[in-house]
């Protein structure tokens, strides 16, 4: 099993920012924040829900690779993410969404943290607007205290599962020039999460 230093600043040292990655916050002192803690080539998509869903009034915080390859190599589990950056939003934030991509071989959502009646929201709005959501029942479903949806003001957050497929529709592809070309469904989706959020 790969080890991950303690300390996110040690998880980093041998990277360029803004060559590697980059890191995005904006605290709207809102409720509610959005994350990507895996964005750009490391779970592709999620970084553009993130900023979108987030729109002109919730906080968002994004941490994106931006490497050439290897950008799977910058993937820090949700239960040891500790960038201060994030932290430091989240202390303030009531309610967290971090939005993730997995390998799922069908278009697929699946909702999990420790939110129930936000994560019974978002379940009634996707599928209410055509998109096949469950909730969560892997053992990553965002239940684990130390997920990073979860250490928001109320220690309850919302975690997006976006299967591949899904994420695929989404844009033109998932490359990275591909990604600047969203689609209707891309939209679609965005505008069932705010609901759910902000309804």
């Amino acid at each position: 099993m790969r080890r991950f230093p303690q300390d996110f600043q040690a998880f980093i040292s041998n990277k360029v920012p803004e060559v590697d990655y980059l890191q995005r916050v904006l605290d709207r002192d809102s409720d509610i924040a959005l994350l990507a803690p895996h964005a750009g080539g490391i779970e592709p998509g999620t970084g553009k829900l993130a900023k979108s869903i987030s729109g002109n009034d919730l906080s968002y915080y994004i941490f994106e690779g931006i490497q050439y390859t290897n950008n799977c190599e910058l993937h820090l589990p949700s239960t040891q993410f500790n960038d201060p950056l994030c932290l430091n939003l989240l202390q303030t934030t009531k309610v967290a969404v971090s939005i993730h991509g997995c390998s799922f071989p069908e278009e697929a959502v699946f909702v999990g943290g420790l939110n129930t009646p936000f994560i019974i929201r978002i379940l009634e709005q996707l599928n209410t607007n055509g998109f096949c959501a469950s909730r969560d029942q892997t053992d990553h479903s965002g239940k684990d205290p130390s997920n990073i949806c979860n250490l928001c003001e109320s220690n309850k957050g919302v975690q997006l599962e976006l299967s591949r497929p899904l994420r695929k529709s989404f844009f033109r592809s998932l490359d990275r020039p591909g990604r600047e070309h969203p689609t209707v469904a891309f939209n679609e989706f965005v505008i069932a999460i705010r609901n759910a959020l902000l309804g």
